[in-house]
């Protein structure tokens, strides 16, 4: 039987170098968008304009689908770097700095999904850290783009901005309950991997978006 987890967590903590490890040991892994398109981080531009915002987002479900679709002929554990929580997080961010609704917009599609059977929520990894810490590390690792964004003020860099998703993440974890595991960075770094190994052997309930809806919107 599959079992899909998601790894989420704000940028630069490493989620990708854990992904990897996990592959390493075995597991079917699922790179983040971004690394398997390179044109992902243009579309990821912060913009005010609704219409492309909705573009975006449309575009990411899309991309979604096909990710888990990738999964289809696996029979164990699949890790995926990366998910529809990422979205929901964003969305809840930009929604709060610019009165928008997209996080409506992405909740609705979802459970459209859903309902045809087609499953974007799963149980969530969530990888915590400080706004200071995943700014810095942003800032120390090999990824000119995001560093520049930083240096240039973009909104979804700026620390209030980054804080309203980490907000949503805590909210989201909350919600799955059992559904996620919270690994505390960097007091448990190193320790990951043998913290998820002792949390998958743990029964769990299958992920509902509504249970989502009600807390976050």
């Amino acid at each position: 039987m599959k079992e899909i987890y998601i790894i989420e967590g704000l940028g630069g903590i490493g989620k990708s170098s854990l992904v990897s490890a996990l592959g390493e040991q075995g597991f079917f892994v699922v790179k983040e968008i971004s690394d398997e398109i390179p044109s992902t981080t243009r579309v990821q531009e912060f913009t005010f304009d609704e219409e492309h915002a909705r573009r975006v987002n449309a575009w990411f479900l899309e991309t979604e689908q096909e990710r888990i679709r990738r999964t289809k002929n696996q029979s164990g554990i699949v890790f995926m770097d990366r998910g529809i929580y990422s979205q929901l997080a964003y969305n809840f961010a930009r929604d709060h700095v610019t009165g928008a609704h997209g996080l409506l917009y992405v909740l609705r599609e979802i459970k459209e999904l859903e309902i045809k059977g087609i499953e974007l929520a799963h149980p969530m990894i969530y990888l915590c850290c400080s706004v200071e810490y995943s700014r810095e590390a942003i800032i120390q690792r090999n990824k000119r783009e995001q560093r520049e964004k930083i240096d240039k003020g973009n909104m979804a860099y700026v620390p209030a901005f980054m804080l309203k998703m980490q907000e949503a993440y805590s909210v989201i974890e909350k919600a799955l309950g059992e559904n996620a595991l919270h690994i505390g960075l960097p007091e448990m770094r190193g320790n990951e991997i043998e913290c998820i190994q002792a949390w998958i052997k743990k029964r769990k309930r299958k992920v509902k978006i509504r249970e989502l809806e009600e807390v976050l919107i």
